[in-house]
């Protein structure tokens, strides 16, 4: 079943024309639970996947991912759908089906269907073997993501994008205790004298330390500086 994404923000991807294509239930499901379609373009929103005599699938034309990109982008919470979603892409077996959902819920974008199943998997079932062979996918992907991570942290302390203590970091930007060092030691201090975020900010704008637009930390950037001191103890 889907959750309640009552007065959530979405994007709708349909499989089709938009001149073949009965949205009516679509339609009904959005007015019912007060969805607010996010997109560009004149379709507003909607967003059709269908293969055209002049071009491949069109999501693989660039304005339509674009487009798509741009809609999704806007903080949705879902991508709706229709119950023949799977059906529609070919994707019928109830393996295949769990891996797309699950990849599409890690982006937190999860796919929901306005019926709350899916019709492929109404028919379908899976198998001991299907579940087994599921978590292992599931085991080789994490296992995959953490080697990932740590040809990453290899690659940058070769290139001497490092940490504090000299170990290869995931990303390649630099936190503000490795810019700016004495900024981070002043809130240390400032925090042990009791004073409040707001009032370490006020202090930090009368020294000249200010953000990339000329103002004052805001509260969060200060807690956040405030979180990296830690590492100087």
């Amino acid at each position: 079943m889907n959750q309640d994404i009552t007065g959530k923000k979405a994007v709708v991807l349909v499989r089709g024309k938009p001149e073949e294509h009965d949205n009516q239930p679509l339609l009904q499901f959005i007015d019912q639970h007060q969805i607010q379609v996010m997109g560009e373009g004149e379709e507003n929103g909607w967003f059709y996947d269908y293969r055209s005599q002049d071009s491949d699938w069109a999501f693989r034309r660039y304005q339509d991912r674009l487009a798509f990109t741009k809609g999704v982008e806007r903080e949705v919470n879902c991508i709706l759908v229709e119950p023949n979603f799977f059906f529609s892409i070919g994707q019928t077996s109830r393996f295949q089906q769990r891996l797309i959902m699950q990849m599409m819920e890690k982006l937190n974008m999860p796919l929901v269907s306005i019926t709350g199943t899916f019709d492929s998997l109404s028919y379908q079932h899976s198998t001991p073997d299907d579940d087994q062979l599921f978590e292992v996918v599931v085991g080789y992907e994490k296992l995959r993501n953490q080697l990932s991570k740590l040809r990453r942290k290899t690659q940058n302390q070769q290139k001497g994008i490092v940490d504090l203590k000299g170990r290869g970091k995931v990303g390649g930007r630099k936190s503000v205790l490795e810019t700016k060092p004495e900024l981070i030691k002043h809130v240390k201090e400032l925090k042990s004298g009791d004073y409040t975020y707001q009032e370490i900010s006020n202090i930090l704008f009368k020294m000249g330390y200010t953000n990339s637009k000329g103002k004052a930390y805001h509260r969060a950037q200060i807690t956040d500086f405030f979180r990296q001191s830690k590492k100087l103890e």
